[in-house]
């Protein structure tokens, strides 16, 4: 469990709150490394203004953002100082406050104690700022802190689908008639499985197309996690680890079970039942023959197919820019409970940088208004 540490001493204020969180909130220990890093920078600048942890006045917490900024700021000496040599940007670093603000407010509970800094702006004609903008906060996941940095939220994209079909052909291209160098050594008929690369491959960027696959999520895929029948792919998903892995279910399309079968049935390498894990990717070169592929290697690949794509696209795209394009695609097909369970989304927020503009639903707009505009028009004398 992450501890905080302030010269070889433990601070007990932080590190009690993040044990709280763990056993009686049941946090994953991601989010309270994510805690522990905000509140251990609050310490570092506490230590160099040499005050407690309550002892940041309100006017003077903004010389703590400049720090995250990676700017200087003045210490209790008079000397301008980094806080840890770290340049972010205004996103990035406004991500500090926000969990500053709620460890904190633990703290403030478990010891009775206040922050002068640890502000929220009230709600007009509420008698009870902070308990109003409190429950606004849990009624619409909206921030109301005093001190926040102003950022422009970036709004990511998805590769279109004739960029992807670009990736098909260059990964027909590269690999349809090849033999890879591992299985020409290793493989009992090597001539079978030519081609064995392109099969791979494929089913990975599909697995991240069509089923919101990210990266990391690929490389973990055990053939036990495919269930054709069923249609549905159990992956190994971010930020939902509590103690063990937890996998998680996507539906899973009938042409995309069929590419993973066909890759697992025809050109997987076999290897010694001693050490095949159960992984559906393997790796096919000479030198880790029959083992499980890693996320670089799902980087290497998508590398080379980048320059069959056009030359925006070539330089913008990237995996996680596959697993947008599913996301764009469902949404003008379901709802966003659906979106939410088939990313695996916790929060509806999660789906605000890659929301969709009315432009992805023009064929449904013009469909479903044209008629009664033009109905509109011809009453008051307008067209024919």
């Amino acid at each position: 469990m992450p501890k905080i540490l302030a010269g070889g001493v433990p601070v007990v204020p932080f590190n009690s709150a993040l044990r709280h969180r763990a056993w009686h909130d049941g946090a994953t220990h991601k989010s309270l490394a994510a805690y522990a890093r905000a509140a251990a920078l609050y310490t570092a600048y506490c230590a160099h203004q040499r005050v407690g942890l309550l002892g940041v006045a309100n006017d003077e917490f903004p010389s703590f953002i400049d720090g995250l900024l990676g700017l200087k700021f003045r210490e209790a000496s008079g000397q301008l100082v980094y806080l840890d040599g770290r340049v972010r940007s205004r996103r990035s670093a406004d991500l500090y406050p926000a969990l500053l603000y709620s460890i904190a407010g633990d703290v403030a509970h478990l010891y009775d104690v206040s922050f002068d800094w640890r502000r929220y702006r009230t709600i007009v004609g509420s008698g009870d700022g902070l308990a109003a903008v409190t429950r606004a906060n849990l009624l619409t996941g909206l921030g109301q802190r005093v001190h926040r940095l102003r950022h422009a939220h970036r709004k990511v994209v998805g590769l279109p689908d004739e960029e992807f079909e670009k990736l098909l052909r260059r990964a027909v291209e590269l690999w349809g008639k090849y033999l890879a160098p591992g299985d020409r050594r290793f493989a009992l008929e090597p001539e079978r499985q030519r081609g064995a690369l392109l099969h791979r491959n494929v089913a990975i960027l599909l697995c991240m197309r069509y089923a919101g696959a990210r990266r990391s999520e690929v490389a973990p895929i055990r053939i036990h996690d495919l269930d054709r029948q069923g249609h549905k792919l159990e992956l190994q998903t971010k930020g939902h680890r509590r103690g063990d892995v937890e996998y998680l279910p996507v539906v899973l399309y009938q042409e995309i079970a069929n590419q993973l079968w066909t890759y697992f049935t025809d050109y997987r390498p076999v290897v010694s039942s001693a050490i095949d894990a159960g992984f559906l990717f393997l790796s096919h070169r000479v030198s880790d023959y029959g083992r499980p592929i890693s996320d670089s290697a799902i980087r290497e690949i998508f590398d080379l197919l980048r320059p069959g794509l056009s030359a925006q696209w070539s330089k913008q795209a990237t995996p996680h820019t596959l697993r947008h394009a599913c996301a764009y695609e469902l949404q003008g097909r379901v709802s966003p409970d659906v979106i939410m369970a088939q990313m695996r989304h916790r929060s509806s927020r999660s789906l605000d940088p890659y929301r969709a503009s009315a432009l992805a639903f023009a064929d449904q707009l013009l469909s479903a208004v044209s008629g009664s505009v033009r109905e509109l028009m011809a009453r008051v004398g307008f067209g024919g």
